[in-house]
C-alpha cells in the first residue's frame, strides 16, 4: 500500500497559478495607472514651485515696504524736527511782538448808516478778543457810541466802560451784550450830515484807562466827519490826549462807500499817529491798527 505524503507543497499548480494571476493583475494596474501618477506628481512639483516663487515675491515685498517705512519713519522724524523748530521760532517771534498791557476803546458812529458796522462789529468782537489776548497777557476794551449833534444830549453819546477781557468771561459777555444792544439810527436822524463824534473821541478820552496800561489805542469807526466848526476842537484834543502818555494812538476805519469822512480822519489819524483803514472792520484789520 503506498502511503500519502502528507507534506504542503506551496509551489503547486494551484498556487503558482494564483500567484502569476496576481502579479499580472498588480502589472497591468500599475501601467494603467502610472500616467496618472506622473502628472499628479509632476502638479505638485508645480505647485510646489509656484508657491516657492510667491513666497520670494512676498519676502522681497516684505523687504520693499520695510525699505520704505524705514523711509517714512526718516521723514516723519525730519518732520517733528522741523515741526518742533518752528515753534521755537513761532514762540521767539511771539515773544518778539507780544504787547505789554493794552487797552483799546471804539469810538462808533451808530447814527442810521452804520447798521451794516454795528452788527459786523458784534460779530467779530470774539475774534478780535481772541488775538488780542494772543498778542498780549492784560487786554481791557471799551466802546464809545456818538449819534447825531441833534440829538438829545442825554442819548447823544453812551460808553461802555474799560474793563479786561478774556475769552470765555463775564466780561466779554457782557461786552457782546453791549454792541448787541447798539441801535442805528435816533430820534433826529440823518444819513449825509456831520455828526457827533467830537463828543464820541472826547467821552473815550475820558474813559478810566488803566495806569498800568503801556498801550492805549482809540479807534475811530465812522462814515461822516465832525461838524465843521468842531474839528479844531476835536484835533486839539486828540493831540492833548496823545501827548499824556507815550504808547498812546488814535486809528480809524472809514465806513461805507463814501469818503466824506476822509479829510478829517486823515487830519486826526496823522495827529493821533496812528493809520487809517477802510471799510473792513475784521479782526486782523483791527489788529493791524492796534499794532501800528
Amino acid at each position: 500500500m503506498i502511503r500519502r505524503s502528507r507534506e504542503v507543497n506551496i509551489f503547486s499548480m494551484s498556487a503558482l497559478d494564483l500567484f502569476a494571476s496576481a502579479l499580472g493583475a498588480f502589472i497591468f494596474i500599475s501601467i494603467t495607472l502610472f500616467p496618472y501618477f506622473t502628472n499628479t506628481t509632476k502638479s505638485l512639483m508645480e505647485e510646489l514651485e509656484k508657491l516657492e516663487q510667491e513666497k520670494q515675491e512676498l519676502s522681497d515685498r516684505v523687504a520693499e515696504v520695510s525699505t520704505e517705512l524705514a523711509q517714512e519713519r526718516g521723514r516723519l522724524n525730519q518732520a517733528n524736527q522741523e515741526k518742533a523748530k518752528a515753534e521755537q521760532e513761532l514762540e521767539k517771534e511771539r515773544a518778539r511782538v507780544k504787547l505789554p498791557p493794552l487797552d483799546v476803546v471804539f469810538v462808533m458812529d451808530t447814527t442810521g448808516s452804520m447798521r451794516n458796522e454795528i452788527v459786523e462789529l458784534g460779530n467779530q468782537i470774539g475774534n478780535l478778543v481772541e488775538l488780542l489776548n494772543i498778542l498780549s497777557d492784560d487786554v481791557a476794551v471799551g466802546i464809545v457810541e456818538y449819534k447825531d449833534i441833534k440829538e438829545p444830549i442825554s442819548s447823544r453819546v453812551r460808553s461802555y466802560p474799560l474793563l479786561r477781557v478774556e475769552n470765555g468771561t463775564p466780561s466779554l459777555r457782557n461786552l457782546r451784550s453791549f454792541i448787541r444792544n447798539l441801535k442805528a439810527g435816533g430820534s433826529v436822524d440823518n444819513y449825509t450830515e456831520p455828526e457827533a463824534m467830537d463828543e464820541g473821541l472826547q467821552a473815550a478820552y475820558s474813559l478810566a484807562w488803566r495806569k498800568h496800561s503801556r498801550r492805549q489805542v482809540v479807534i475811530v469807526i465812522a462814515d461822516q466827519p465832525p461838524f465843521p466848526f468842531r474839528e479844531q476842537a476835536a484835533v486839539r484834543n486828540a493831540s492833548a490826549f496823545i501827548a499824556v502818555q507815550e504808547g498812546r494812538r488814535i486809528a480809524a476805519v472809514h465806513a461805507g462807500d463814501r469818503r466824506d469822512a476822509e479829510p478829517f480822519l486823515r487830519k486826526l489819524v496823522s495827529v493821533g499817529q496812528g493809520r487809517l483803514a477802510y471799510k473792513s472792520i475784521d479782526a486782523l484789520t483791527i489788529v493791524r491798527l492796534i499794532m501800528s
